[in-house]
């Protein structure tokens, strides 16, 4: 059989199955370069790129390691010479819709959470490249999107709809443009493959229909290896479907061992997944621990963790509901990362808000640190600055830094943490979480290491964390 279906649960391994199955090609004796390893997202080819490199010593940058989208532009490439892409929010994007009076906030409504909030230019754009992934006609994409309630924001006319993709596709005809589903649909109508002997597909359940076709295609005659769990298709937004690969004919292993779920969890999960239809019935067994699952309102989130020890992930179905959850940390001054927007992280990339800290919780300061406040304000600090800093060379006296930060005798911040970072340009929320912050006892630790990472659901799709929480609010297109 030249099909092997590797299907891993969370947990089992399936990565190291993938990579133990390119082990084996080359073992055969395939080239490298002669093996295509993709997949949908570039974060899935990374993990099993360093893998495959690690493990097998191989440089992982051949011409066909990587996602279906890189391989359709480098086609592109050499078939119609070199192209610039056209990126969402990019500045090709503004231009467009600048000249055709469209609104945007930036981007295409490529995302389960971003077409209730789009803009009439980044609509359209969603819908033209949601038709072309799932090879849909107009009328088909329309019909379908308001039949599943996709979007449930009011459509564009057809009329258009078509008027749009003129008006796109000839603004990148004329400035040599493709954009990321060109990629696709390029490779698609030409009927061209890859010269390949071996193929490999890591998350495959993700895959829209037009990728699937292009499988397909470059897995004929040739040993192939799909790797997914059809319980884990989370890109229906996006047109994917896992039942094409159920469909499909093949040997099938089923990795049923996992090391990352506990008991509790697998149990709870697996009740809601079987009443899926479409899927593969399989049986896998979670790690020798009972773990826990339990029912809270967000209110109690700093205190559990404070109370448990490692790392945490809180997620959220859409990047609507993540305002809620950053109020709550930063009330509690707890840092976290964010995979799925801005962070409070991000404010310490600036050596200015060190130096301020610095100076309201009486860490030593050195005359030079204080350059970035003199750049910040100069009206007020270039004239206080050549009398107090001169050329001195060693850590300033609190009685120096307060000569400094004063305007005529007046100090400007004394100790107080709030008013100093204010006083030096953060917004109100920001002054107010690091405030509470540097209250905490292991502050600086927290900071260079974060417990704590926020994002959606897709966002953390294959990563870990030793504690999860999920917040199950949902807009009223996803509770129907």
């Amino acid at each position: 059989m030249m099909i092997r279906h590797i299907v891993g649960p969370p947990g089992t391994g399936k990565t190291w199955a993938l990579t133990e199955s390119v082990r084996g090609l080359i073992s055969d004796g395939l080239a490298p370069e002669r093996i295509a390893v993709v997949s949908y997202t570039t974060a899935a080819v990374a993990e099993a790129m360093a893998r495959l490199g690690d493990d097998l010593g191989i440089d992982p940058r051949q011409p066909y390691w990587g996602t279906i989208h890189r391989i359709g532009l480098h086609h592109i490439s050499i078939e119609r010479g070199r192209c610039r892409v056209l990126a969402p929010g990019g500045q090709e994007w503004k231009e467009f819709c600048s000249q055709r009076s469209l609104e945007t906030n930036g981007g295409t409504a490529d995302a389960a959470d971003r077409w209730e909030t789009a803009k009439i230019g980044d609509l359209m754009l969603g819908i033209y490249d949601f038709r072309r992934n799932t090879m849909m006609s107009v009328d088909e994409a329309r019909s379908y999107l308001a039949r599943t309630q996709l979007v449930t924001v009011e459509l564009p006319p057809a009329r258009q709809l078509e008027w749009f993709e003129r008006e796109y596709e000839e603004y990148k005809r004329e400035n040599m443009l493709v954009d990321f589903s060109d990629m696709l649909t390029y490779m698609h109508a030409s009927g061209w493959s890859p010269s390949i002997d071996a193929l490999v597909v890591d998350e495959a359940q993700d895959l829209t229909p037009i990728q699937a076709e292009l499988i397909k295609r470059w897995s004929q005659n040739i040993p192939t290896v799909l790797a997914y769990d059809d319980d884990q298709a989370i890109y229906g937004f996006q047109g994917a479907s896992p039942q094409w690969l159920i469909d499909m004919p093949g040997k099938v292993t089923t990795l049923a061992k996992s090391r990352r779920v506990p008991r509790a969890v697998a149990q709870a999960a697996q009740d809601l997944i079987r009443t899926n239809r479409m899927r593969r019935d399989k049986r896998w067994l979670p790690r020798d621990e009972v773990g826990e699952i339990a029912h809270g309102s967000l209110d109690v989130l700093p205190a559990m963790i404070d109370r448990y020890e490692g790392t945490w992930f809180v997620l959220v179905r859409n990047r609507m509901f993540l305002e809620d959850v950053q109020d709550v940390l930063e009330d509690a001054g707890i840092v976290y990362a964010n995979r799925s927007g801005w962070s409070p992280v991000r404010l310490f990339e600036s050596e200015r808000l060190d130096t301020v800290l610095a100076i309201v919780t009486g860490a030593p300061v050195l005359p030079g640190e204080l350059r970035p406040l003199v750049r910040a304000k100069p009206a007020l600090f270039l004239p206080l600055a050549g009398r107090v800093l001169g050329q001195r060379t060693t850590p300033l006296e609190r009685d120096d830094i307060a000569r400094l930060l004063s305007d005529r005798g007046r100090p400007l911040i004394g100790g107080n943490v709030y008013r100093a970072l204010r006083a030096y340009g953060l917004w109100d929320r920001s002054a107010a979480f690091v405030t509470r912050l540097v209250s905490r006892p292991h502050w600086r630790k927290e900071l260079e290491s974060p417990r704590v990472t926020l994002g959606t659901i897709h966002s953390a799709k294959g990563r870990e964390a030793d504690n999860v929480v999920l917040v199950p609010d949902m807009t009223k297109r996803t509770a129907m």
